[in-house]
């Protein structure tokens, strides 16, 4: 929990305080941090199965701006929230790096309706999941930013009450 707050801490006065900040100078003004779901470890999946997935081949994931970046579909992982089965496509972007877009049912009400990112590690084909690190696309501060959106097969049945919420309606 140390670590989350430590995490959380770091990224408000990132975004208060640098140059790499996705915030405008003034929108830097009024910032008072970001809005999180409390931590909970129901949101916390560890040494999932990364199944390949059987089609490999690179994709066009549509963007804020309209447009579309490419990904390959690295593969699934699938785990349990209150009884219901969900499965993720993990992506790889052209750096060689994990990418795990999602929405949820909190999408639009509680958290950015066009869906959240969470950092992957593949360590010898387990993948870790701890949603109280969810984020927010640069894209939901302002328009100057362009961001993947979610692609339909990475919208799950369940309401994920945790990481970053909305940062403003």
């Amino acid at each position: 929990m140390d670590n989350l707050n430590n995490f959380r801490k770091q990224k408000d006065e990132m975004f208060s305080n640098t140059s790499d900040s996705p915030l405008t100078p003034e929108q830097k003004t009024s910032f008072s941090g970001l809005k999180y779901f409390p931590f909970s470890e129901k949101f916390i999946f560890s040494n999932l199965e990364l199944t390949p997935h059987e089609d490999q081949s690179s994709i066009n994931i549509q963007t804020s701006k309209g447009d579309s970046d490419q990904y390959t579909r690295a593969g699934k992982v699938s785990f349990s929230i209150d009884n219901t089965s969900c499965h993720l496509t993990i992506f790889r972007g052209t750096d060689n790096s994990l990418f795990l877009p999602f929405k949820d049912s909190t999408s639009s009400t509680e958290s950015y309706p066009a869906g959240r990112y969470l950092e992957i590690e593949n360590i010898n084909g387990k993948i870790s999941l701890d949603f109280n690190y969810a984020y927010n696309p640069y894209c939901s501060y302002n328009d100057n930013w362009r961001c993947p959106l979610c692609p339909p097969e990475n919208i799950l049945p369940v309401r994920i009450e945790a990481g970053e919420k909305k940062f403003h309606d």
